[in-house]
């Protein structure tokens, strides 16, 4: 794979923590979910999609034409309440779809890594995935803190392994 694309360029970052991100994502979801455990495992879907493909996911599923960073599919929200089959082995707790450029454009803007976009968003996704989400300043402000700690401890991982 080249690193021509801004897909390509987020993917060949993220590869090599790919285990960190795994361990990091358990720990987070132990922390705000710690019943996955008894799923023994949980599964979620991250796909890598261009603007115009996400403008078009955008517009269809949010009546929001323009692209954005980081758009959520929840298998198990239901009126804002996560509801998690309990039969179900793994869980596949639905689908994250992530803007490439969008996120290349936004670390830019804020001065930051790609990779440390990128899991902003991750973890961002997941969190919706568990039918969290940001609609009030308290609920924003609970999300954000939480996103950014399994950012910071993802980074500080991931550096510590690859140096």
């Amino acid at each position: 794979m080249s690193n021509d694309t801004p897909e390509d360029r987020l993917y060949a970052a993220l590869k090599p923590h790919l285990a960190e991100l795994q361990k990091t994502a358990e720990e987070l979801y132990s922390a705000v979910w710690p019943q996955w455990e008894k799923y023994h495992t949980v599964q979620i879907s991250l796909q890598f999609l261009d603007e115009a493909e996400m403008a078009r996911m955008n517009r269809e599923y949010r009546d929001v034409d323009a692209p954005t960073d980081v758009l959520t599919f929840p298998l198990f929200e239901k009126d804002g309440v996560f509801t998690p089959d309990s039969g179900v082995y793994p869980l596949l707790l639905g689908d994250i779809l992530l803007c490439s450029s969008f996120i290349c454009r936004n670390a830019s803007e804020h001065k930051v890594s790609e990779i440390s976009e990128l899991a902003l968003v991750i973890f961002h996704g997941m969190l919706h995935l568990l039918a969290w989400d940001h609609d009030t300043p308290e609920s924003q402000a609970r999300m954000w803190s939480v996103q950014e700690r399994f950012k910071e401890r993802f980074l500080s991982c991931s550096m510590s392994v690859h140096g």
